[in-house]
């Protein structure tokens, strides 16, 4: 669990907000491995963030598009 405020059980909002904290987190790490082997930064900026959370908003009205994906019983 990234997001500490995550309340049990978590909605559909608060689950999107918990991966996106997640990412972030896991990026940050990943940045500071990165200049400790290479001794070069990588940057991370809002715009970077701000494209991960619109591919994620248009992959997931890809997939309510779907009609397949209720055929088989996964309904989001």
């Amino acid at each position: 669990m990234a997001y500490e405020e995550l309340p049990m059980p978590p909605s559909h909002r608060h689950a999107i907000i918990n991966a996106m904290v997640y990412v972030h987190q896991t990026l940050f790490t990943a940045n500071q491995r990165i200049t400790k082997k290479g001794g070069r930064t990588t940057a991370i900026t809002p715009r970077h963030y701000l494209d991960f959370i619109n591919q994620y908003v248009s992959n997931g009205i890809k997939l309510l598009n779907r009609s397949d994906l209720y055929h088989v019983g996964f309904i989001l």
